[in-house]
């Protein structure tokens, strides 16, 4: 049985609040440590909602650009290179999607003047990266976007936007079938920030902003019920080691990472994160997802699946194959349950390439959801 990861993650109709622990709850900086840091400089992270992957921006011999590396049995992976976005004199800072499977980052490398938003998609049959993409004029003009970051149901893109049409600070675009809004300004609270990331119940905002005589500081702001943020805090978790930049929070904030060059390490801009105690999302039986999803799709050896339901004791998942004959079932333990399938690189091999089915079925043998995906091979 696969590690369960208590993460509801995506399109919530009803959204709990977090635990919020005491800032002095937090622990000491961790070191992400090898093979993600090295003696060159590693910045920016960018982690999925998961944390089982991550891509950050540096430079490793011959290659600069953005490197991906994902968390396997405990431990971080070596770290791969991405060919497509190559390019050792543009400012990337990437953001990842809900499946590891886009990438968007600021990149001074053409399009509509100064920093635009660019976008990569992996392509899980070539196993490669697609080359860049503009999302277009909504988002970019030529004032400059930098640092993007998606929501974790993938549909609204937060940048720091340092045109004309706005007072440098955060916006925000929705996403409008496979086209992106014209930005919206977030808040007040956010001008001038250099770097921002949000938890999944977008609640808790974490950003970076430039204060003169001490260079880059983080701050925390939280939405008040009335739904309006509020006045930002020194977040001096980070700050009391030195200079944190490119904060980036996980799902249920319990754990933020980090750039930061004033605390050792491997050398250079190491990758640190500190993390507390956290509690599971209150009020669990708020969610009322019962689905699941499937990813990639389509894939040419693994699919991982996550269920999300908020009548999981006693749920069911079943995979059959296209003549409906059923390949395996597993019970559901936990809300945000996730595995993978099949199992191990041999059971992968024996699958014929075509279509399988993901069924969730309630305790009361009610089908809840189903799903198809492609093995291509």
């Amino acid at each position: 049985m696969k590690k369960a990861i208590i993460y509801a993650t995506a399109l919530v109709l009803a959204i709990p609040a977090l635990a919020q622990p005491q800032d002095d709850n937090w622990s000491e900086p961790i070191n992400v440590g090898p093979p993600v840091n090295s003696a060159t400089q590693e910045l920016m992270p960018s982690l999925t909602p998961f944390s089982d992957m991550m891509v950050l921006a540096t430079g490793r011999g011959d290659s600069s650009g953005l490197f991906t590396s994902r968390y396997v049995d405990g431990q971080w992976a070596e770290i791969e290179y991405i060919p497509s976005i190559g390019n050792p004199d543009s400012w990337i800072n990437p953001a990842l999607s809900l499946d590891g499977n886009e990438i968007y980052f600021s990149c001074y490398c053409g399009g509509y003047g100064d920093y635009d938003i660019w976008k990569v998609v992996y392509d899980s049959i070539s196993g490669a990266w697609s080359d860049p993409t503009n999302p277009g004029p909504n988002i970019n003009d030529e004032g400059g976007q930098t640092a993007p970051f998606l929501s974790y149901d993938g549909q609204k893109l937060y940048f720091i936007d340092h045109s004309m049409r706005f007072s440098p600070g955060l916006v925000v675009s929705r996403k409008i079938g496979e086209e992106w809004s014209y930005p919206e300004w977030v808040h007040s609270n956010f001008r001038w920030a250099e770097s921002a990331s949000l938890t999944m119940d977008e609640r808790t905002m974490y950003f970076t902003r430039w204060i003169p005589n001490e260079y880059i500081v983080v701050f925390r702001s939280e939405k008040d019920e009335s739904g309006n943020w509020t006045k930002p805090q020194r977040f001096d978790v980070i700050n009391d080691y030195g200079m944190g930049v490119y904060p980036r929070v996980n799902a249920d904030g319990s754990r933020i990472y980090f750039s930061s060059g004033d605390m050792g390490g491997e050398g250079g801009y190491d990758i640190w994160y500190v993390e507390r105690p956290t509690s599971i999302i209150e009020n669990i039986e708020e969610y009322v997802f019962d689905r699941i999803l499937v990813y990639p799709n389509p894939s040419n050896s693994y699919f991982n699946i996550l269920i999300e339901g908020n009548d999981d004791n006693g749920s069911m998942v079943f995979i059959y194959d296209i003549l409906g004959r059923e390949l395996y079932r597993t019970a559901i333990p936990y809300n945000g349950f996730r595995f993978l399938w099949p199992e191990n690189r041999s059971a992968a091999q024996s699958l014929a390439s075509g279509f399988y089915f993901f069924k969730l079925i309630d305790k009361r043998g009610q089908l809840k959801d189903i799903k198809k995906a492609i093995l291509l091979k």
